[in-house]
């Protein structure tokens, strides 16, 4: 008891002593991190490393995780030659219950590497640079289809299991829309789009019907434009594959067209969103049946959900909007002001969101439901999120490492 009582002063003269003998004494041992795992809004199940490191290279921001079976996949930009920006990306799978890695691709061949999209097909993992689309057997991450083009569209669409893809000609009068015919493993032309006018125009790939009589029919955008005297607007079309011909065309009346996405086919309607208007037309004759227009916002983004009566979207300057079916009446338009809204999940009656953290708002009111940052590490939750139905868990990267989390509350 006595030696436990003089401990202060016996603490104080070994530091009195140290400082006065010259002696060093060693600097305290920084903690790091002491945030608790069990004050996240969310249980880490695992994370494992990307790849990447601050100077030689980033996560894929235009990848989105997806998941197929047993594997979920996400990619990063790994720089084989930094000093000569000869960039690879590398598509990974891993275990959705383990987190180990079972394969990874970086099998490019044109000179551009960059992934500028991926979808998800039966059992492939589809991504492009534009210039080269590729097909990834999910299970062993074997290439299976390559197309290499001189100068192809950006995007690419996996619609009734076809894949399709665009070539835009070097002048810009015309485009020709490519799909694969599994069949017999070879790429073919379904259309060539051309202006024979004063117009610049590129047409993108398209969402897949098949009607009941086994005919396809092809619904996609059509961008028109020229600099001087300015003019922009886009066309949507439909096109039977089988019979090779145009069923019908409309005008979509907005300045500006998006680009990046594919006509929703739903309920005898076609859904479409452009850069600043949402449309609905009647799947088979083309007619419009209402639109809605936003104004304020910038851009509508890049993909949109459909719940049972509502057409969920966001803008890349913050707003998140529910439009309903039926008529096109705005249900909700809330701007969040600090955030964008470009990879949009569902997950039940959850609308997800990812910019620097994951967002979770209602689906159906567009409220806030709360936010799950990372300042725990040294990044932040990029490029969207996979959600596995069966059970509630999300995949995402933050930034250094793919992970699995279990959100609370959900």
């Amino acid at each position: 008891m006595k030696i436990i009582a003089y401990l202060p002063f016996l603490v104080i003269f070994i530091l009195s002593f140290n400082i006065n003998c010259g002696c060093t004494v060693d600097p305290p041992v920084d903690p790091g991190d002491t945030t608790k795992t069990d004050s996240l809004p969310y249980d880490i199940i695992w994370q494992t490393p990307q790849n990447i490191t601050d100077s030689s290279g980033s996560y894929s921001p235009h990848f989105t995780p997806a998941i197929i079976g047993d594997l979920v996949f996400s990619a990063n930009n790994v720089y084989a030659d930094f000093l000569n920006d000869k960039d690879i990306d590398t598509i990974t799978a891993y275990n959705i219950h383990t987190g180990e890695i079972i394969w990874k691709w970086s099998d490019f061949q044109s000179s551009q590497k960059y992934v500028s999209q991926n979808v998800i097909g039966d059992n492939i993992v589809f991504v492009t640079t534009g210039k080269e689309v590729v097909g990834i057997d999910a299970l062993t991450g074997e290439t299976l289809i390559r197309r290499i083009s001189n100068k192809g569209e950006k995007r690419i669409s996996v619609s009734q299991d076809i894949l399709f893809h665009c070539d835009l000609d070097f002048d810009e009068k015309g485009t020709d829309i490519f799909y694969f015919d599994k069949v017999n493993s070879q790429w073919k032309k379904a259309i060539r789009i051309v202006e024979t006018g004063n117009l610049r125009i590129q047409a993108y790939p398209p969402s897949a019907e098949i009607k009941s009589d086994g005919d396809t029919l092809l619904y996609f955008q059509k961008r028109f434009y020229r600099s001087e005297p300015f003019l922009a607007g886009s066309e949507l079309y439909c096109y039977n594959l089988s019979k090779k011909q145009i069923v019908w065309n409309a005008i979509v009346d907005s300045l500006d067209s998006n680009i990046n996405n594919t006509p929703y086919v739903a309920e005898g309607r076609i859904f479409f969103c452009s850069s600043k208007t949402v449309h609905c037309f009647d799947k088979s004759t083309g007619a419009r049946i209402w639109r809605t227009h936003f104004p304020k916002t910038n851009f509508l983004a890049t993909n949109y959900l459909m719940t049972e009566d509502k057409i969920v979207i966001g803008s890349d300057n913050g707003e998140r909007i529910g439009v309903r079916k039926n008529d096109g009446k705005v249900v909700y338009n809330i701007n969040s002001y600090a955030s964008s809204f470009w990879r949009l999940n569902r997950y039940k009656n959850w609308l997800l969101n990812v910019h620097k953290q994951l967002e979770i708002y209602d689906i159906n009111t567009g409220e806030q439901k709360f936010f799950l940052n990372t300042t725990h590490k040294k990044g932040n939750f990029n490029t969207g999120v996979a959600v596995d139905e069966s059970t509630g868990l999300f995949y995402l990267p933050d930034g250094y490492n793919m992970m699995c989390i279990k959100v609370k509350g959900l």
